[in-house]
């Protein structure tokens, strides 16, 4: 009489037996290998669930389906934290315009209070950004306290000195703006920053030699769009106080104010710098 095999080996034709497809799709979901027996085991299927040798860590039946239902578990969660993550964020986001209008209103003392509160919290979590607004906002290195004092300066500077002081950079900006501000065309900004650069020449001469120098210019060919700063307008150098002017015109404002201080401002008890 034959003995019949407990375990028989699995089918390989269309037909499962019942329930092996299960055990097949929940390995598959967790992405586990498949080991079709052996003699050890009597040919019973085992399921790996992770790249592991079998005899490591065999799991099967449902053991695999519930390793797979934990894979799918961890989703949820990874959107959850996520979610909590950008929520926490965002609080901290909406403290940080709190205290950016507590400074506007110039509550200044309440508004480091929040920013205090704020900053560790966002530099644990790594909003880097949220962080360093409190930081400057404890630091006193806000864009409104800059303003302010940059504002501070210019009101107690004087605007000779202020203009004197313009770097090349900042004088073509400056020429730049002037040339939106007046509708020009492109090709005039070259004119216009050679302008802007005797202007500045003027007002160094007037903070270091005498403030009573200036320029009468032409205004005809300046105001009229059609001719503005095509060409450098003409100019005369004049002494506001004593009435001296010189005899040339000329749009080379160096050569006219070299001029006016060699045939007047040798002698003159009236020269009065604004730097002393």
């Amino acid at each position: 009489m034959a003995v019949r095999d407990p375990f028989p080996e699995p089918s390989t034709g269309r037909r499962k037996p019942a329930g092996r497809g299960i055990e097949r799709r929940a390995v598959e979901g967790a992405r586990a290998g498949l080991d079709c027996g052996s003699a050890q085991n009597g040919g019973k299927l085992e399921f790996p669930a992770s790249r592991k040798p079998p005899e490591e860590c065999p799991v099967t039946g449902v053991a695999a389906l519930a390793k797979s239902f934990k894979f799918r578990q961890d989703r949820p969660l990874r959107h959850l934290l996520a979610f909590g993550i950008s929520a926490h964020r965002v609080r901290l986001r909406l403290n940080m315009l709190r205290a950016d209008f507590l400074e506007i209103i110039g509550d200044l003392a309440c508004a480091k209070e929040l920013a205090a509160r704020i900053w560790p919290e966002a530099e644990a979590m790594g909003f880097a950004d949220i962080a360093e607004r409190a930081r400057e906002l404890l630091d006193d290195r806000t864009i409104l306290m800059e303003f302010e004092r940059d504002w501070n300066r210019f009101k107690h500077t004087d605007e000779d000195i202020s203009f004197g002081n313009l770097s090349d950079q900042e004088l073509r900006v400056f020429a730049r703006d002037g040339l939106e501000s007046l509708g020009l065309p492109p090709d005039r900004l070259e004119v216009l920053e050679q302008y802007c650069k005797s202007l500045r020449e003027v007002a160094r001469e007037r903070s270091s030699w005498c403030r009573h120098l200036e320029m009468l210019e032409d205004m005809r060919q300046t105001r009229n769009p059609a001719t503005a700063f095509s060409v450098l307008p003409s100019r005369k150098c004049v002494c506001v106080k004593l009435g001296y002017e010189t005899e040339n015109v000329s749009s080379d404002a160096q050569a006219l104010i070299s001029d006016l201080k060699r045939l007047y401002c040798g002698n003159c008890k009236d020269r009065n710098p604004k730097q002393q």
